[in-house]
């Protein structure tokens, strides 16, 4: 298992942290293919925008009062903790037929979807509003995404983006995908 950024192919904001992070969904589809006959089960997954440690430091909050952060970036309503990527992979990881899902890159909210799995409060955080799902090859090499490490990327759960819409505030540190309808180049 290999934690990742992003379950789908897209530029994740810098050349190096693009390539580190689509390598370990590569590393994960060929240890599959290499271990499946021994009956080994390889993925990658990523977490939703992750209420880290660090990211509570972040945001000025503790994970008592987390919902504070919002303040400072509304996205902030839609993490998860660590516990709940933790608590997908265990039930993946307890999954008699693990195996068949071995060589794909999958989210927490997918995990928690095929496993009932919670996070801590009993919420089952998607990334609504802040991961625009590309849904086809097309749109995917149109779109940007936006992320670099510590932010949320740009990939999930809203139906139907066909672009997304980059914006980055650097002297904030702050980077943001946005769903468009239209066809914007």
């Amino acid at each position: 298992m290999e934690i990742t950024d992003g379950d789908a192919l897209y530029y994740r904001g810098t050349l190096f942290y693009d390539l580190v992070k689509t390598t370990v969904i590569r590393l994960a589809f060929a240890f599959a293919e290499e271990l499946r006959d021994k009956g080994v089960t390889s993925v990658a997954v990523t977490p939703g925008f992750l209420r880290s440690e660090a990211m509570l430091e972040h945001m000025g909050t503790t994970e008592d009062a987390w919902q504070d952060g919002a303040a400072g970036d509304p996205h902030f309503m839609f993490s998860e903790t660590p516990r709940y990527v933790g608590r997908g992979i265990a039930a993946l990881a307890a999954d008699p037929e693990r195996l068949g899902l071995s060589g794909q890159v999958l989210s927490s909210w997918a995990l928690a979807d095929r496993y009932a799995v919670t996070d801590l409060d009993g919420s089952t955080p998607t990334g609504v509003g802040t991961r625009p799902r590309r849904t086809s090859a097309a749109t995917s090499a149109r779109a940007t995404g936006a992320s670099s490490p510590g932010s949320w990327g740009a990939v999930g759960r809203v139906a139907a983006c066909r672009y997304i819409d980059r914006t980055v505030d650097e002297a904030a540190g702050k980077h943001h995908g946005v769903c468009r309808e239209d066809d914007a180049p």
